[in-house]
């Protein structure tokens, strides 16, 4: 069940990544990555609240746990590889 967690909080968080990345950095209409610095700011707050209350409150298990540990830290960590891809193509 863990190793699902992971791959499919992975996923999540690295599809997550890719739209609001996008959408941010066509909304600010700038030549600065402000996508990707929001996307950390956002996914780095989010997994420190979320982590703190689910442990000190005990309210979920620890598969459950992992999963949503594993979105957000693939939202914060997920480089902008479409960039890459499409240079080489």
């Amino acid at each position: 069940m863990e190793i699902i967690s992971v791959a499919v909080g992975g996923a999540l968080g690295a599809v997550c990544r890719y739209l609001l990345g996008n959408f941010i950095s066509r909304a600010s209409g700038s030549a600065l990555p402000w996508g990707t610095f929001a996307i950390n700011i956002i996914g780095s707050f989010c997994m420190g609240l979320l982590m703190t209350l689910i442990v000190e409150r005990g309210l979920l298990p620890a598969a459950w746990r992992l999963f949503l540990c594993f979105i957000c830290a693939m939202a914060v960590t997920v480089m902008k590889m479409t960039g890459l891809v499409e240079s080489l193509m």
